[in-house]
């Protein structure tokens, strides 16, 4: 089953592939679909920021904060990392082990060794 979120790093890989092979780039109809896409994909981008720009501008004037996204590394028993963000604060190795599973980033009988927090660098270097 297709889950945006899950998959979307392994999509972006595979069209980041598919485009440096030179199958796009030497294939004119192919060319003229990716440079229509990168337009949409600019647009919503842009479309994204102006909001973001918005939202900490109000969040400023209220005095509120945006709700925080917490980053983790979790080094499993097979001393494999998995990485992953979440909007809550994690103190137990049994609760980050749920997390996992119920994000299908581990299977059902790996163990967590260990888990931290890490910034957001640190968990795009991860996930790339």
């Amino acid at each position: 089953m297709y889950d945006r979120n899950k998959d979307f790093a392994t999509i972006i890989d595979q069209i980041d592939s598919h485009v440096h092979t030179g199958d796009t780039l030497f294939n004119p109809t192919n060319l003229e679909r990716l440079r229509r896409s990168i337009a949409s994909w600019e647009r919503a981008v842009k479309s994204q920021d102006q909001i973001n720009e918005q939202m900490e501008q109000d969040h400023k004037e209220t005095g509120t904060e945006p709700n925080p996204i917490y980053y983790y590394a979790v080094t499993l028993d097979n001393d494999k990392t998995v990485y992953f963000e979440s909007e809550r604060t994690f103190k137990h190795e049994h609760a980050v082990l749920m997390q996992c599973r119920s994000l299908e980033l581990i299977d059902v009988f790996a163990t967590v060794k260990s888990f931290k927090k890490i910034s957001i660098e640190e968990y795009w270097e991860g996930i790339f």
